[in-house]
């Protein structure tokens, strides 16, 4: 049986606090580790041919699509691929250097390098890989929108080099939309190993107030795994180096407070007694084995 673990928090008081829940995420374990993505589209279905590239001849492709007399069952069912002008285009692995099958926004002369996922219902989890044809690089904006059609999220431009994969993750209560915005070229980022769900991500909740006894408990974390708790002034923070390189926090110069292992249902309990100078402070938890941050609470 564990018990919840007792963490000595000290600290000023700040002035202000972040309640962001959403997160991106640091890398493809982040988004498919222990939560288990529902559905992974690999776009390998379509045949086309060696180290070639096909136009669809449609500026929207679903489970239902017929495409070059191939479909329906070209993408699995729960998500729309789309792009405002000319048509959609699938490659085959080699093509200007690509890994594997993938799928582009091809809009020609006069177009945009837009590319959009719109997800059938609200999904919490997205991941997808992004390349670039060798020898043409480029970069993205990534504008990510609620179920209700609210940005929730734009990303700085990430810089896409070539045919190597630039990894984008991103959790929210509500995602019904996604905009890959290519910056440098007519065409869209090319996408793969697009992965999407309503899955279950680390969240910190708390019980008691501060000042006096308190509980943490981190939910959703990989079971047997190790949890660490940061606390300090509401900000931001990117951690640098391993492990978790690139983890982001909603906190300016974390400090750990200790480390705790999740029990086999994946939560990790923590009790604390808040002195009066921890109130106000900003703590926030991480899922160590999949570099996964928690939601983060003003204690």
């Amino acid at each position: 049986m564990s018990h919840p673990r007792t963490l000595a928090l000290l600290g000023a008081p700040l002035l202000l606090a972040s309640l962001a829940s959403a997160q991106v995420l640091p890398n493809r374990a982040a988004a498919g580790g222990t939560q288990n993505a529902t559905v992974i589209e690999d776009f390998e279905t379509y045949v086309v041919g060696p180290n070639g590239a096909e136009d669809l001849f449609t500026i929207s492709l679903d489970e239902n699509t017929i495409a070059n007399n191939q479909g329906p069952g070209l993408v699995l069912d729960g998500c729309t691929y789309s792009c405002t002008a000319n048509t959609l285009q699938w490659n085959d692995a080699g093509h200007f250097g690509l890994p594997s099958k993938s799928l582009v926004a091809n809009p020609g002369a006069g177009g945009n390098g837009i590319i959009t996922l719109t997800y059938d219902s609200p999904v919490t989890l997205i991941g997808f890989d992004m390349y670039a044809f060798q020898g043409y690089p480029d970069s993205a904006v990534i504008t990510v929108y609620d179920g209700g059609g609210t940005v929730i999220f734009t990303s700085a431009s990430i810089p896409i080099p070539g045919p190597t994969a630039v990894f984008f993750g991103y959790t929210a209560a509500s995602i019904g939309k996604v905009k890959i915005d290519g910056q440098a070229r007519i065409w869209s980022p090319i996408i793969d190993d697009h992965e999407y769900g309503v899955v279950n991500v680390p969240t910190l909740v708390k019980s008691g107030t501060c000042p006096g006894p308190m509980s943490l408990l981190a939910t959703n974390c990989t079971p047997g795994g190790p949890v660490a708790f940061f606390y300090g002034p509401a900000g931001s923070f990117t951690k640098v180096g391993n492990p978790c390189n690139g983890l982001q926090l909603n906190i300016a110069n974390p400090t750990l407070a200790g480390t705790v292992t999740a029990n086999g249902n994946g939560k990790a309990p923590v009790n604390l007694n808040a002195p009066p100078g921890l109130c106000g402070r900003t703590v926030q938890a991480a899922d160590v084995a999949t570099c996964t941050p928690t939601n983060s609470l003003v204690l």
